[in-house]
């Protein structure tokens, strides 16, 4: 019994707190039943400033606290986290792979009521664009480009349909040629149209490779300040997160896009690394917060 009682006056304090299991608190609550020693210890714990009092020492409550924080922080980190490599992985997978052309590639018809149809072999083909490019050589007839592509996810989910391209309705007689652009820096082809005297080759985008330069100047930069002002707590802390969205944007260019700079598709795939980044970016910033407050608790003084 003796030794009972030193367990259970060593789990008062905690079990004051709320700080125990549902087990321990059934058994300190039986203890108490037949101990009259230790219900006076109890209301010691209860009446007495006890740990909470001392100079220096965290109040339990504010650790428990704490430590619910940390665990909410740990999820949200795991979720984002999570959700930017989803995100990676389903723009890796949804990475236009532009087919070059070739004679089954496609076929075009022209029906008697005017409408020239442009049909894609499925087999060979997840999507398509048709873009305009110039007027032709007369002035008034458009000059159109298509290019087409295929996924990863097309391989792997080939439930799809490639709609066939109407160019030309009835009424419109405005299209003078028609050429495929194998997007890989070659001249385009023409399928369509009169013999011509220009060539058409259409080049990629090259702003991705400006948006990573300036981002790896920020971290240097950011770098660089952090050194200044390592020893201003505040300062640092504000740098820290500044410069850990350019490092974000950084690692998500290189989930998204590797380290390919040049694009055919700028939009599609500055949304994809602008997401991710935004994601990792959020786990960043939870990342930091988590270290400095498992660094606070572990530095607690005793009491």
């Amino acid at each position: 019994m003796k030794n009972e009682c030193m367990i259970v006056r060593d789990l008062l304090p905690l079990y004051v707190e709320d700080l125990v299991s549902d087990e321990t608190r059934a058994f300190v609550d039986e203890h108490l039943v037949d101990c009259e020693n230790c219900r006076k210890a109890l209301e010691q714990n209860r009446t007495s400033p006890g740990v909470t009092a001392e100079a220096g020492a965290v109040p339990l409550k504010n650790i428990k606290k704490r430590l619910r924080q940390q665990n909410l922080k740990s999820v949200f980190l795991a979720v984002t986290l999570v959700m930017a490599v989803l995100i990676a992985v389903f723009g890796y997978l949804t990475l236009p792979q532009y087919v070059p052309y070739s004679e089954d590639l496609l076929t075009i018809t022209e029906n008697e009521d005017g409408m020239v149809l442009v049909s894609f072999n499925e087999d060979k083909v997840t999507g398509f664009s048709v873009s305009d490019l110039a007027p032709s050589e007369d002035g008034e007839k458009m000059v159109l480009y298509i290019h087409a592509w295929k996924t990863t996810w097309g391989y792997l989910f080939p439930d799809h349909e490639v709609q066939n391209i109407v160019l030309k309705p009835a009424d419109d007689d405005s299209v003078g040629l028609i050429f495929y652009s194998p997007n890989n820096n070659q001249e385009a082809v023409k399928i369509w149209g009169p013999d011509v005297t220009y060539h058409v080759v259409v080049l990629p985008r090259g702003a991705l490779g400006y948006y990573l330069i300036l981002a790896g100047l920020a971290v240097l930069l950011g770098g660089v300040m952090l050194l200044v002002f390592r020893k201003n707590d505040p300062v640092r802390l504000w740098l820290e997160r500044i410069v850990l969205f350019p490092a974000a944007y950084i690692v998500s260019h290189i989930l998204t896009k590797g380290f390919t700079t040049i694009t055919y598709s700028m939009t599609r795939d500055f949304v994809f690394i602008l997401l991710v980044a935004l994601l990792l970016y959020a786990a960043g910033l939870l990342g930091i917060s988590l270290y400095r407050d498992k660094k606070g608790i572990r530095t607690i003084p005793e009491a």
